[in-house]
């Protein structure tokens, strides 16, 4: 494969001493907004067009991980106590509370029509969640491993969860330590392994909007993979480092942050 450069279209200093560093970017669907995740337990709004903040919050219990809804009115927030807290667009207002899981949501993702929530959680369990959020929730066939990122299919049917570390019982159809699944929201039957690493696992995962193509993410270095059959296309460098990484809904940008202040922006089809 290729390795192409990233387009630095826009680089945000969001974080500083008294805000955290960025650990995770997601961009709204308006395609004017991003969310950052810092270490100092805010959840940030930045108009990035204009350079400024127009929202924040701070999430008690620690916030691990973050989604926007298609529709771009509602967040979902994974927290370390296990719980999902979904706030409005604004960040003015938290909506509800969901406690999905006994320890920390390390995952957390929308589905295309925005009426189902996947979230990740201790021992590898992946649960789907209805929205607004139900009493109970339907639980899809554990990854084997903690799961680092989920998202949806393009189509919605099925869900890409990738996952690294150690703990959990391997399952059985998966034989490669590390690896990104893909999880059929109907059965939560493990339906195909795209592919895995033999030393270190994937962080993040983002499908192409036409569902082809998967862009995942390992030890720190986005690479683009053909989903059918899991052949590795190309990859490309970020200027420090990838820490975490997102879609704009239409798939036309990604957002990366790199465990510092700064926020990156580029173009897909440039990276493709």
């Amino acid at each position: 494969g290729t390795t192409g450069a990233l387009l630095q279209e826009n680089i945000l200093s969001v974080g500083g001493d008294a805000l955290g560093l960025v650990s995770k970017a997601v961009l709204a669907p308006d395609g004017r907004h991003v969310y950052a995740l810092t270490s100092g337990r805010l959840i940030l709004k930045w108009d990035w067009h204009h350079w400024e903040m127009v929202g924040g919050v701070r999430v008690e219990g620690g916030p691990t991980t973050l989604a926007v809804s298609p529709d771009g009115r509602m967040l979902c927030v994974g927290v370390e106590d296990g719980s999902v807290r979904f706030f409005d667009s604004s960040l003015e207002r938290q909506v509800s509370v969901l406690q999905a899981h006994t320890q920390a949501v390390s995952a957390c993702a929308f589905s295309p029509d925005g009426a189902q929530v996947a979230t990740g959680g201790e021992h590898g369990s992946l649960r789907i969640w209805s929205r607004p959020p139900a009493d109970d929730a339907e639980t899809a066939a554990p990854p084997p491993r903690e799961a680092t990122d989920c998202c949806f299919t393009p189509r919605g049917d099925a869900i890409l969860v990738c996952y690294a570390g150690q703990g959990g019982a391997m399952a059985p159809r998966i034989q490669r330590r590390h690896a990104l699944a893909e999880i059929d929201v109907e059965t939560g039957a493990v339906s195909e392994v795209l592919f895995g690493g033999e030393e270190t696992g994937f962080e993040g995962v983002i499908p192409s909007p036409d569902g082809t193509r998967v862009l995942a993410m390992q030890s720190g270095l986005p690479q683009f993979f053909d989903r059918a059959s899991g052949h590795f296309i190309h990859g490309f460098k970020s200027p420090a480092g990838v820490g975490s990484m997102t879609c704009s809904l239409d798939g036309g940008r990604i957002a990366d942050c790199d465990h510092s202040e700064r926020i990156f922006i580029a173009d897909m089809c440039e990276l493709e």
